[in-house]
């Protein structure tokens, strides 16, 4: 009972908090709040295009990370979930030759 209540409790938790530590790691908000600020205060209009085009590949390439970071826990989560029933299943089918020795 535990192991669905209070312990996928526990591992939505853990979760959530690495997802969210990884996306402030990554400072995909930063990149995100600063898109359209020119860097390096290069206020032409290459100088915008440049910013822009650099940022938005950031942004991108960081955002790819981040969901390669939340895919590798649902697999977690998923496995999880998993892993009792596989388990019950497996003691159950191997229990008859346990018994006969």
């Amino acid at each position: 009972m535990w192991w669905y209540t209070r312990g996928l409790s526990s591992v939505l938790g853990f979760s959530g908090r690495s997802i969210r530590n990884q996306y402030e790691n990554l400072g995909l908000d930063v990149w995100l709040k600063n898109l359209f600020v020119p860097m390096y205060g290069i206020n032409d209009w290459a100088g915008r295009a440049i910013s822009l085009l650099i940022r938005l590949f950031m942004v991108a390439v960081r955002g790819f990370g981040l969901l390669f970071f939340v895919l590798v826990f649902l697999v977690f989560v998923a496995a999880y979930l998993i892993l009792l029933p596989v388990s019950i299943v497996g003691f159950i089918y191997h229990l008859p030759g346990v018994l006969t020795l």
